[in-house]
């Protein structure tokens, strides 16, 4: 009976070490964490009035997007296909939304 509930739990435990389930957890906290930090800031730049804002938003959008696209190729947040309405594409001189499911960066000199 005992060596019976002692080869479960070390197959669990195998398991989980072949999977990376902690290691991936730490990292999840970590990036949630991050992202709850990016949100906060892009939130406090817009609660200001417009002739209260000290910070070039070119540059403070460009900064967050950057932040932003580190953050996503760090962590294991997306782990399925997502539709990428933020792409960009140029259809006959006119820029429209593609619906693609790669997430590939915008150019901010195309808008």
């Amino acid at each position: 009976m005992v060596a019976g509930i002692s080869l479960i739990v070390s197959i669990l435990g195998s398991i989980e070490l072949y999977m990376k389930i902690q290691e991936n957890m730490e990292v999840e906290l970590v990036a949630q964490k991050d992202f709850y930090i990016l949100s906060i800031s892009i939130f406090k730049v817009l609660q200001l009035d417009d002739e209260n804002r000290n910070i070039d938003m070119k540059l403070f959008l460009e900064e967050t997007f950057a932040n932003y696209q580190k953050l996503i190729e760090n962590s294991n947040v997306v782990a399925k296909k997502i539709k990428d309405k933020l792409t960009l594409v140029d259809v006959e001189g006119n820029l429209s939304v593609s619906t693609s499911t790669s997430s590939t960066p915008i150019n901010l000199e195309q808008v």
